[in-house]
This record gives C-alpha cells, structure tokens and sequence, in this order.
C-alpha cells in the first residue's frame, strides 16, 4: 500500500486505518461508492491498489467539500496560484493581529462566495484544521494564529499528486445525500467506518 499527504483534512480521516480497509475488499468491484469522503483517504489508497474497479462514485452532502474535490480534479494548478497568492499575503509579516484580520477578511469572503480556492486556504489555516459551520450554514472555525499553514510548494506537490490519480481513474464527486444512491450487486460502498 501507499504512504500519502491528505489534500484536504477532515475530520474522521481513516488514514491511519485506509490501508486496512482496503485490504477487506473484494479483488473485483463495479462501482466504488464513497458517500461520505471527506479527505478521500480510502479512495486514495484504493487507486493504489491491485483491486479492479471499474468506476469511482464519491459523494458528500457538504456542497463546498465536494466542489473543492472537483477543483481539485479539474483546475489543480489554479487551487496552487491562488493558495500560494494568499498564503504568502498571511505570512508577509509576523503580526498575528493582521494575520488575524486577513484570515477573517477571506473567511467573510468564503461566507459570500463560496469560492473553492478560499475554502482550501481556509482549511490549511484554521484551528486544527476543523472545518465547522454555525447554524446559518457560514464556515466559523477561527484562525490558527500559531502555525502559518502549510507551504505553498509542498501542497502543491500534494495537489498534482491526487489531481493526478484522480483522473486517472476518471473518479467522480457528486453533491448529494447517501440516501440518494442506488447500488447494485457488485458494486461496494465505504459507509463511514462500516464496510458494506
């Protein structure tokens, strides 16, 4: 199995328990269903792996999370600019009460517009990495004032990476509750950390 970087942390990640959850899988599988993604970490391992897949159907009823996964997919190299652009607009100084400020400046932005790239320097640089939202459906996780989030060069190593793999395997990210899938005698579902 394989020894990887999330693009995008979540909490639940089953990384530490991906390889072993792959290694209960069937060697033959006709559609991969992930309807809970999150950081894709299963899925990642399962692209490493010998099983045969024949299509990869990853789901998530967080509409920013699975709009990321396909900008991820599909537009990587403008997620790096733009990461890039405003990590180093944090870090041009040490003042943490301006870093403060330009964090919340981009999380009133996010809130606004939605904006796939802002969600992803968003997550790299909250507390903890926690992705949280109140009950008006606006992220409010706060800045993480003693790290500086993760260098530009190598989540952009990162980025390609699963970019990479991603289309490879021509894998799909769809909006939508697990309640809306119809699944079929061969096909295999990760059910949170239940296998199915």
């Amino acid at each position: 199995m394989v020894n990887f970087q999330p693009v995008i942390k979540w909490t639940g990640s089953k990384r530490k328990q991906s390889e072993k959850i792959v290694s209960l899988m069937p060697n033959e599988i006709d559609t991969y269903y992930e309807p809970f993604v999150g950081g894709a970490s299963v899925l990642f391992q399962l692209l490493h792996s010998n099983i045969k897949v024949n299509k990869y159907i990853c789901s998530d009823i967080n509409n920013d999370l699975i709009t990321l996964w396909n900008e991820i997919k599909n537009h990587p190299n403008n997620l790096i600019e733009s990461y890039t652009h405003l990590w180093k607009e944090l870090n041009v100084d040490e003042n943490i009460e301006r870093k403060k400020q330009y964090f919340y400046q981009v999380r009133r932005r996010f809130n606004k517009n939605r904006d796939p790239s802002d969600f992803l320097f968003l997550s790299r640089t909250c507390t903890n990495g926690l992705i949280r939202y109140n009950s008006k459906g606006e992220f409010n996780t706060l800045f993480h004032f003693s790290r500086k989030g993760i260098k530009p060069k190598t989540l952009a190593e990162i980025i390609l990476n699963w970019s990479n793999k991603l289309n490879e395997y021509n894998v799909k990210f769809i909006n939508c509750s697990y309640e809306q899938i119809n699944s079929n005698e061969n096909d295999f579902f990760i059910f949170r950390s239940t296998l199915c």
